[in-house]
């Protein structure tokens, strides 16, 4: 329930609270409480309103598929007729209250105020035009079960398609209750069907009592007008419109079954066509007398009609009434004011008048016509004919290997049963070709569908997939970004690390901090990148020189090392003071030695006072300490220019490392620059990455949408090919049938045309995923059917015969003088008597001649049927004996058993005879053991019939020889002793075979009652082959059939015998004109005619014939 209307207003049940609104004193029951205020404002504010509210829910959604699960598609259909438990329905129809499926539960439930319409909604089965679910309810209850009885009764499956017919109109229900109960659709049962002339009338009057009938026309012609060529929208405000489609459709069902039944002409099937005709002749009742005139109306014209005109074009208008008077009775109790109200009813109508639904009035012609012919013995084509007493017995042997073969019996019952085609094996072979090439070709467009309809279901998961993982992606893409950003600031803290140490070891090296500087990076120019004009530059520091005193020559002294000069000064005086340290210790060695040896003195005391001079070793040793001592203070000098040397070396190397190191840093803070410059393009790639990756989100969810939107989106999106597959599969499958029907047909041809009864076309063609290979199957079997046809396609023998009607039914000959209608059998024995041993005699011409007298320019206009036929199929004997019997093949005349002729001078009753037509010839294949009709224009002749002297058959067959001729020949003498042999009449007539005794008889005086009539009979009265089986002995006189033509009552016959003649009389028969038929019996016969070569006496009435004959029929001894 989310749709409220009031007037012009309408409000979804996404802007409020309805439980709320149905009751504003209630509090609320969600959280919008701001918008139910508004709504109570608003409420409050129109008391005038109201609101109609519907549902928008199927409340029995789950019930049906339980009742489809349970019972089946009937137990599906019959719920929504279910009447709830106690509901007894007799006479009166059902209300919508009866039905299980209906509950009142708003008023309980919502309690609803006074601003609410009390057309309160209820859980039903919904069938309203504006109904939200109506629709799958009308789908789901009327159209299906119509589409598959329409579809079941194209593919000739009546009886399943009366099954389904049945879910909608059952009229074989013979349950208790109204007649309503025969609809099973609710609601064909519940509206009430207006007939079309009460809608418009009430549609162009302004009666209030049809006020809401008027409103619901007016809406069905507004939506007819907005959609003309969509009938349903105006079969959904009238339901009556349906139940008219039902009917109608019940009955093409029932005549189409009918039709099908009546094609296969056999009695078994001629009663069953006459119960469906008859079942739709009770369904239609008596046929609708035509409406006379009830007046004489006023011409108008447009200008004199627009004011009145309604919604359809039309308008009431009185009528100039015929009757002066109304001769209805008027009721005692109505006022005289009222005696013209039923005159002015009456006079008025609509001027444009409703017309006739010829589609419906034909149903009484078609089930008319099919209940004519068969109660008058005729076919459908509407050629008399007599059916034998029971259907060819059916070879259970060609069902069982039918079965095996994996045939449907059914459909070889339907194809023994179905008359010959038209055409020829050639023409349906060819066509049969055709149609499987179709659906070979169909059968890859229906595949390249399907493909193309997982393709197209691919592309749209691989979109959404796309979609989804770029999304998933874009997180990825923002990280990137992300690290980007933070390398180069990475990047930036190491430059920043690196000129702190770039800065400490220059100080270090003596650079005064205002003279360090560094040099800047210029901005990133992202331009450049997307121009492919990239031309950014990075700064580079210069690198210190450093010196590097090396002293060359020195090899021998250090070993072949490189040292400077500070090194080698440092080497040069640490020798110097090891050597003078060593020789201060050698000297203090030689001071020791001086030292243990003995001193002497020598005194120079010359004046008593003088010195002593002492000489010894300790002076020595004494002098030689000193030296030691200034040689080990020169060693020590020497050391401490060795250690001063040694520290000038470090230092040199400090400041040697120093520069080394500043150069390093200034060499890596150019390579930072660098970093972060390529840090920078990085993060400017990682953002243009990003921001291309949200176009190529945005990009893929515009694919998606593109594929997905059915109205902006791609045309041939997964729904076409889905439909494509779909109707191209309809397409496929009923071209598979086309061309299985066309294969049948070759089949059946190639069986008329050979007689044999191999089959090579199955019936699962169809079988496993989705029949694709189905038009390879069926080809193949028309290539093994063209194979089989051409290696069994030997020549017969060809074989012309005439065959005359005076000498196998003289009696027929009479009949079609004198009614201008008999019939011809042609018995297998007047063929064995000419052609012994043959076998499988098959029509391929006929033609006919009839001699007579006609005028100048005059036709012959002759109708020859063929109403039965057969072959024998076999040259075994029985017993050793030829049967008479059989085996035959009883043969359906096929719908082109029949000509007419225009010369009957040899005429066939083609234009140009053979010629190339793929059709087969009049009575081609059927066979030569036969019964033909033949009939003449039986009112107005255009000549006189009495001079026909004879009917001839020129027919052209062809045989196959193998039966014994001797037993042949026996079986045909042993015929001709039967009395019912054809061809042992022999046809005379006074006025052609014996001119001068009808001339005696006609120049009679008319005083003359009777006249005698002598005949003398020899055996050149008979057929010459008579005389072969004779050899001489005497021909019996079976029976005399006497004919007189004459315009009044003919007088009885006498026998010759003028002492006691016997009478016999002449009896006219019904159906004939001017003919009258005495029949004498054999032993009456032998009182006129003793021999048939004897002479033949008799007495006749002369003055009223207008010609006499007599047919004696013999027995041979």
């Amino acid at each position: 329930m989310n749709d409220i209307k009031s007037g012009m207003r309408r409000f979804h049940g996404a802007d409020f609270l309805p439980f709320d609104l149905i009751n504003p004193g209630k509090p609320a029951l969600g959280p919008n409480d701001e918008l139910i205020q508004r709504w109570k404002q608003t409420i409050s504010a129109t008391t005038e309103l109201q609101f109609t509210i519907s549902n928008h829910f199927h409340p029995y959604a789950g019930k049906l598929t339980g009742e489809l699960l349970r019972g089946s598609v009937a137990g599906l259909q019959a719920v929504d007729t279910q009447l709830k438990p106690g509901v007894a329905l007799d006479a009166r129809p059902p209300a919508p209250g009866d039905y299980a499926l209906h509950e009142d539960f708003f008023a309980a439930r919502y309690q609803p105020g006074a601003v609410v319409n009390q057309q309160l909604p209820v859980r039903n089965l919904d069938f309203d035009v504006d109904g939200a679910y109506a629709v799958y309810n009308w789908e789901l209850f009327y159209h299906i079960p119509m589409a598959v009885a329409l579809q079941l009764t194209r593919n000739q499956r009546f009886a399943e398609a009366q099954t389904w017919l049945h879910y909608l109109f059952d009229p074989t229900d013979a349950s208790d209750g109204p007649p309503e109960r025969h609809w099973k659709v609710q609601p064909f049962q519940v509206n009430e069907v207006q007939q079309i002339e009460n809608i418009l009338v009430a549609l162009a009057g302004d009666d209030p009592a049809t006020a809401d009938l008027r409103a619901k026309t007016i809406l069905a012609i507004e939506a007819w007008r907005r959609a003309p060529l969509r009938p349903h929208l105006v079969a959904r405000t009238r339901s009556g419109a349906y139940k008219l489609r039902t009917l109608m459709a019940y009955l093409d069902n029932l005549i189409a079954w009918g039709d099908s039944l009546f094609r296969q002409d056999s009695p078994e099937t001629i009663d069953e066509a006459a119960m469906h005709y008859i079942r739709a002749a009770q369904l239609l009742g008596k046929r609708p007398a035509p409406t006379p005139r009830r007046g004489t109306p006023r011409t108008e014209s447009y200008r004199t009609l627009r004011k009145d005109l309604d919604e359809f074009g039309n308008a009431l208008r009185k009528l100039e009434a015929e009757l002066a008077f109304d001769f209805a009775p008027m009721p005692a109790s109505a006022p005289d004011n009222r005696g013209m109200a039923a005159i002015d009813s009456i006079g008025r109508s609509l001027y444009f008048c409703v017309p006739a639904n010829e589609k419906l009035l034909g149903y009484w012609d078609t089930v008319g016509d099919r209940l004519f012919k068969i109660r008058n013995s005729l076919n459908f084509q509407g050629v008399y004919r007599q059916l034998p007493l029971f259907d060819p017995p059916i070879d259970p042997g060609l069902l069982a290997r039918g079965v095996a073969a994996g045939l449907d019996p059914n459909r070889l019952l339907d194809d023994i049963d179905r008359s010959q085609s038209p055409v020829r094996f050639t023409w349906w072979m060819r066509h049969a070709q055709e149609l499987c090439q179709e659906v070979r070709a169909l059968g890859s467009a229906l595949l390249a569908a399907m493909e193309k309809e997982d393709a197209e279901a691919l592309a749209m998961l691989r979109a959404r997939h796309e979609s989804a993982l770029l999304t998933a992606i874009e997180s990825v893409r923002y990280g990137q970004l992300a690290e980007a950003g933070k390398n180069r600031e990475g990047v930036e803290k190491s430059i920043v690390s690196a000129a702190e140490r770039y800065r400490h070891f220059e100080q270090m090296l003596g650079r005064k901090p205002d003279e360090i500087r560094l040099p800047e990076l210029e901005a990133l120019h992202a331009e450049g990148l997307d121009q492919f004009k990239f031309k950014n530059t990075e700064p580079e520091l210069s690198p210190r020189g450093v010196e590097y005193d090396i002293v060359e020559g020195m090899a021998g002294l250090t070993g072949g090392r490189v040292v400077n000069r500070h090194e080698v000064a440092e080497i040069l005086l640490s020798r110097a003071s090891s050597e003078s340290m060593a020789a201060a210790s050698h000297a203090d060695g030689a001071a020791a030695l001086f030292s243990a040896m003995p001193d002497f003195a020598i005194n120079c005391m010359f004046w008593g006072v003088g010195p002593t001079v002492e000489l010894g070793p300790r002076q020595i040793a004494a002098a030689v300490q000193s030296l030691a001592a200034s040689m080990r203070a020169n060693a020590t000098t020497l050391g401490t220019q060795s250690q001063d040397a040694a520290r000038l070396n470090g230092f040199a190397r400090r400041e040697q490392e120093w520069a080394q190191q500043s150069n390093a840093a200034a060499g890596e803070i150019s390579l930072l620059y660098k970093q972060l410059r390529a840090a920078q393009i990085r993060e400017a790639v990682a953002a243009r990455e990003w921001s291309n990756h949200k176009k190529q989100i945005a990009h893929a969810r515009e694919i998606e949408q593109f594929l997905g939107d059915e109205r902006e989106g791609k045309v041939t999106r997964q729904a076409l090919y889905t439909w494509m597959k779909r109707e191209t599969h309809g397409l496929y499958t009923r071209a598979l049938d086309q061309a299985q029907a066309a294969a049948r047909m070759a089949e059946r041809a190639m069986q008329h045309e050979l007689g044999r009864a191999d089959s090579f076309i199955g019936s699962a063609y169809a079988s496993g995923n989705e029949a694709m290979l189905a038009g390879e199957r069926l080809a193949l079997d028309l290539q093994r059917l063209s194979v089989a046809y051409h290696e069994w396609n030997v020549r017969e023998l060809e074989l012309q015969e005439n065959v005359s009607l005076l000498q196998l039914n003289p009696q027929g000959l009479m009949h079609l003088r004198t009614s201008g209608s008999c019939t011809l059998d042609i018995p297998e024995a007047f063929f064995d008597r000419r052609t012994p041993g043959h076998y499988r005699r098959k029509l391929r011409t006929v033609a006919v001649s009839i001699p007579c007298v006609t005028g100048p320019h005059m036709l012959v206009h002759c109708t020859l049927a063929l109403t039965a036929s057969k072959i024998r199929t076999s040259a075994a004997l029985k017993d050793g004996k030829y049967p008479d019997a059989g085996p035959f093949q009883e043969l359906r005349p096929a719908g082109t058993a029949r000509i007419v002729t225009s010369g009957a001078q040899h005429d066939d009753g083609l234009f140009d005879g053979a010629g190339s037509d793929e059709r087969y010839l009049p009575f081609e294949g059927q066979g030569a053991i036969s019964t033909w009709q033949i009939d003449l224009p039986s009112k107005m002749r255009d000549f006189d019939y009495a001079t026909i002297s004879d009917v001839i058959l020129h027919l052209g067959y062809t045989a196959l020889d193998g039966v014994d001729k001797a037993a042949v020949l026996l079986a045909v003498e042993e015929s001709l002793k039967r009395q019912e042999a054809r061809g042992r009449t022999r046809l005379f007539s006074l006025r052609e075979d014996f001119p001068d005794t009808w001339e005696t008889l006609r120049s009679a005086s008319p005083g003359d009652t009777y006249h005698a009539i002598e005949v003398a009979l020899s055996p050149e009265h008979y057929p010459y082959w008579l005389q072969s089986v004779l050899n001489g002995r005497a021909l019996a006189v079976q029976q005399i059939d006497f004919y007189a033509v004459a315009s009044e009552e003919v007088a009885p016959l006498r026998s010759g015998s003028d002492a006691a003649p016997v009478e016999f009389p002449f009896s006219r028969r019904w159906n004939e004109w001017l003919l009258y038929e005495c029949a004498l019996s054999p032993v009456e016969s032998k009182t006129i005619l003793s021999d048939a070569f004897g002479t033949l006496r008799c007495q006749v009435q002369p003055g009223v014939l207008q010609d006499f004959c007599f047919a004696i029929s013999w027995q041979a001894p």
